[in-house]
């Protein structure tokens, strides 16, 4: 077993000589020869102990020779945003449910039961689901900062 370091060289299981640019939760972004920019798992990196163990001496370009394009962090996976409006969505629900029990009656609202105050809430946090999703794929597959 070897500890990857970020700005070193690994032959990936392609056959691609990358850098490792950064880790982030045990996946890590790295750069081939091309400038292209893609994640991979440890498991999928080995050591390139000498110059000989690459390719070609003409597929790789060192990373002072050709410009290092950032790689863009902080993106999720649509079952990331998905699971994150679920907690967000159960949150809120919590939180309705609460606050319909004590303020629905102070307008006037005194018959509201258990049940009617969760088809409510459910209602909403329906309404809320969607609208959480669809924004936050919107602004994942904007390009801010990221060209």
């Amino acid at each position: 077993m070897f500890v990857i370091e970020v700005g070193k060289r690994y032959m990936h299981a392609t056959g691609k000589v990358v850098t490792v640019r950064y880790v982030e939760k045990g996946i890590y972004g790295v750069i081939d020869s091309v400038g292209r920019c893609f994640q991979a798992f440890a498991s999928e990196l080995q050591v390139v102990e000498r110059i000989e163990d690459l390719p070609s001496a003409a597929e790789y370009v060192s990373p002072v020779e050709r410009p290092v394009k950032p790689v863009a962090t902080g993106h999720q996976t649509i079952l990331g945003s998905i699971v994150e409006s679920w907690v967000n969505i159960v949150i809120g629900f919590t939180i309705n449910f609460t606050a319909n029990m004590i303020i629905l009656p102070m307008f006037g609202f005194h018959d509201l039961t258990l049940s009617k105050n969760f088809s409510i809430g459910l209602l909403y946090t329906v309404i809320s689901l969607v609208r959480s999703f669809v924004i936050r794929r919107y602004f994942n597959n904007m390009k801010w900062g990221n060209k």
